[in-house]
């Protein structure tokens, strides 16, 4: 299912879960189908990437409110360098200016926001970008949103297994 049709899904998820026991700790949403969107109605893939921003602030909303206490939202796959360099480059630009415009709000509203994925290959205003947003914390956290950026299973079980071998290899892991 798209990203577009699950948004107000999640407050229907969590309708009636009021009993901690029964309350999810945890949600993550794959943002997924936004270029989809857009193409099925006529728009540039772009328009879909700014409206799937869009609707991220009410899921970020709705879940606290529900008092989840951490939402990851996978917002952008190692498969998604894939489209056009102008595509992707309109992407990184797009998170950037979202984390930045968005970040004063999330801390009054007592997100803390934290990023996972790769950052090697992201642009280096970005990266910095993400390192400050990441020192804004907020007073009292009700919530911590986590954003997963240039992530992949296949990729980080490579990473890991490269990181595993060079232990082995300069002797701080028993190859066993």
């Amino acid at each position: 299912m798209s990203f577009w049709r699950r948004t107000l899904d999640l407050k229907r998820l969590l309708r009636g879960r009021t009993s901690p026991e029964r309350l999810p700790v945890h949600v993550a949403i794959i943002m997924d189908g936004n270029g989809r969107w857009a193409r099925r109605r006529g728009m540039p893939r772009s328009a879909g990437h700014r409206a799937g921003v869009e609707r991220i602030e009410e899921v970020v909303r709705v879940a606290a409110d529900c008092g989840v206490k951490y939402l990851t939202l996978f917002a952008f796959s190692t498969e998604n360098w894939r489209p056009s360099p102008q595509e992707v480059g309109y992407m990184m630009q797009l998170f950037a200016e979202t984390i930045t415009e968005r970040a004063e709000t999330l801390r009054a509203q007592g997100v803390a926001l934290h990023f996972i994925g790769r950052r090697d290959r992201l642009p280096a205003e970005l990266v910095t970008r993400m390192a400050a947003v990441e020192a804004m914390l907020p007073a009292e956290k009700k919530m911590t949103l986590v954003i997963a950026i240039d992530y992949g299973a296949r990729d980080e079980i490579l990473q890991a297994a490269r990181q595993i071998a060079m232990a082995a290899r300069e002797g701080r892991l028993p190859p066993e």
